[in-house]
This record gives structure tokens, C-alpha cells and sequence, in this order.
């Protein structure tokens, strides 16, 4: 794909250097010399756009333009909406959510075995249901950065797809799958290469919810309602707490979320603590606990793409329990435990 160095310049103020190396099919650092050699010549983003607005004519309608693009976005926005939050009412029993990332349909170093069994058992166990964290598939494409990536494949690209897509249909059919969220292997790769996001396209015609982002779940059981952050990545890391994206998300987005949980690390760790104590003796609360977790992936390597930066995925999937009698959340370590939980 030919660019120029000021496209690479005006990318730059918006994305990484990495991003907009991926973007054109080069390294950050590749893109970031072909702009610092066209600046040394004297290069500059070229401002001025009068010579465009002076090639209209003069019989140019603004207001017809501004109704053409109204309703142009009303189009767009049925085919491709952007949702930010949705409000669950599920039934007054308990429920279970099993929160999963990073499944890598089709990997090289993909646990298969794995993830057919434990979605088996979605499917045959009673209020168990599926949050979708993003990375459904490996999904590299021909030019991606890492061309060795795109090797590592045991599966072609259709096949992971299909795959996919037959998974999310079984899951709809039973009414099991909550929400689904953007990701890199997700989505992401795909609307820099081609422009559009095939596996959101999937969760539109299964009328499953999407989100191109974080997102906020109302889940509502029986008359008790829970407040859930959810996103395939939030900003922020620490090498000491591997919580820190969540709890970074509630204390300065989402201060009155019960949970916030992330994928995308390839690691797990759950936290449960007591954060706002304060704001539950006022009332402003009803439970003063807060859950950061972090979901794990079932890409458990050792395949060289991940343990170049970060050690090996671990293959853990985090369930919670929520209740309807009373605002409470319990955590089944194992898919066994359910059938106590879901009783109490």
C-alpha cells in the first residue's frame, strides 16, 4: 500500500507509532524515519483546505448536504450500530456469567480440546450464561506486521470464522450469549485491511449486543441490579497489580460499577475488595464491594509472538454468581461449584 510520509505525519497525531506502522504494513519504527527524513527536508502537514471549499460551485445547497448526511447516519447507524450500554432483566433466581477472552479459534497454540469442552458445558448447563471479551479467533491476515503470525495458523482464515460464527449461532439459539466486544484479532486487523468488521457483522445478525468499546451492563435479576464494566482492554498497567486497568476504570469512568472485567493479557486474577465503604454507610451504595477481574485466554502457547514480550497465556475463565434476594456476588472457581451456588 503506497503512503505518504505527511499521511503517516497526520495518522501520527491520533495513533502510536505502532498503530500507524500496522495501519500501512511496516514497523512503528519504519514509519516513524519516513517522517522524521521528510520533516529534515522541510515537510510539513499541509493545513489550508480553502483551494477544496473553493472547487464548489456556487449553486452548492449546505442544507441539502446536511439532510443527506442525517440521513445517511441514520443508515449507517441501523447497520453498524455503536451501543455503549445495555440493561439485562433476567430472571428472579440466581444466574451465572462465565466472562471469557482470547479463545483463538484456529491458533497454532490454541488449546482446542479445551474450549470445546467448557462450551459444551455451557450449552448443557441450566442459568449459565457467556460474556464475550473479544479475540474470538487468531484472525492474522497477509500483511500483518509479524508475517511468521500469519504461518502460525492451523485453521485458514474462513474456517475460523465459520467456526465462529456456528459457535455464536448455538449460543443465540439458546439464549446463552450476553454481549460480545471489539478486539484486535477481533475486529480491529480487519477494519485497517479491509475497512470493515466481519465478526461484528455475526453479532448483529444473531441480534446479539456489540460493543465497539468499554461498555456498561445493567444486569438486572429479578428486582436487584448489578453494574458491570466490560471491554476487551481498558487503559493503564502495572508489573505490580494485574488489576490495575480495572480498577483504574472504576475509580475515574465508572466509580458505581460492582465489576469491571478486561481480557486481552492472556492472564487471569481476580480481585475482590471492599473499595467503597464510605459511599455504603451513606447509603449511596448497595454493597460497599467492588470485583476487578482479569480474564484469561485459551492461546497457551508457548508460541513465540506472545513470550517475545510477556510470558505464557493461562487458560482460566472467571465465573460469577449474582442473586436476586439480595445484593450479593459469589465466585465459582469451578464449573462443578455451580450446582451449589445457583441453590444458595
Amino acid at each position: 500500500m503506497t503512503v505518504t510520509p505527511e499521511e503517516l505525519a497526520r495518522l501520527s497525531k491520533i495513533k502510536t507509532w505502532q498503530e500507524v506502522g500496522a495501519t500501512y504494513g511496516m514497523t512503528g519504527e519504519a514509519a516513524r524515519s519516513r517522517v522524521k527524513r521528510w520533516r529534515d527536508k522541510g515537510g510539513k502537514i499541509v493545513e489550508d483546505l480553502s483551494d477544496l471549499i473553493e472547487e464548489l460551485p456556487d449553486t452548492f445547497d449546505v442544507e441539502e448536504a446536511l439532510e443527506i448526511a442525517d440521513k445517511l447516519q441514520a443508515i449507517l447507524n441501523k447497520i453498524d450500530p455503536v451501543i455503549t450500554s445495555i440493561e439485562l432483566q433476567m430472571p428472579a433466581e440466581p444466574l451465572a456469567i462465565l466472562f471469557t477472552s482470547c479463545s483463538h479459534i484456529g491458533g497454532r497454540y490454541t488449546f482446542h480440546k479445551g474450549l470445546r469442552e467448557i462450551f459444551d458445558e455451557v450449552l448443557k448447563t441450566e442459568k449459565l450464561y457467556l460474556g464475550l471479551l473479544g479475540d474470538e479467533i487468531e484472525g492474522f491476515l497477509a500483511g500483518f506486521p509479524d508475517a511468521t503470525a500469519v504461518t502460525d495458523q492451523v485453521l485458514p482464515l474462513k474456517v475460523q470464522m465459520k467456526i465462529q460464527s456456528w459457535y455464536l449461532k448455538q449460543w443465540s439459539d439458546a439464549g446463552k450469549c450476553l454481549f460480545g466486544c471489539h478486539s484486535q484479532h477481533g475486529g480491529k486487523w480487519f477494519e485497517q485491511k479491509v475497512g470493515l468488521n466481519p465478526i461484528k457483522g455475526e453479532y448483529i445478525r444473531t441480534k446479539t449486543p456489540f460493543f465497539d468499546g468499554q461498555g456498561l451492563v445493567k444486569l438486572k435479576v429479578g428486582d436487584e441490579q448489578y453494574i458491570i464494566i466490560v471491554g476487551h482492554s481498558f487503559k493503564g498497567s502495572s508489573i505490580y497489580n494485574l488489576n490495575h486497568p480495572q480498577r483504574r476504570v472504576t475509580l475515574f469512568d465508572y466509580p458505581s460499577a460492582d465489576v469491571a472485567v478486561m481480557g486481552d493479557k492472556h492472564s487471569y486474577s481476580v480481585q475482590h475488595s471492599a473499595d467503597r465503604v464510605n459511599e455504603f454507610y451513606e447509603g449511596l451504595r448497595p454493597s460497599p464491594y467492588v470485583w476487578h477481574v482479569q480474564v484469561g485466554t485459551a492461546k497457551i502457547g508457548p508460541d513465540p509472538y506472545t513470550i517475545r514480550g510477556w510470558q505464557r497465556g493461562w487458560f482460566e475463565w472467571p465465573v460469577l454468581v449474582f442473586y436476586p434476594d439480595k445484593h450479593c456476588i459469589k465466585q465459582a472457581y469451578e464449573l462443578g461449584d455451580l450446582e451449589y451456588l445457583l441453590g444458595h
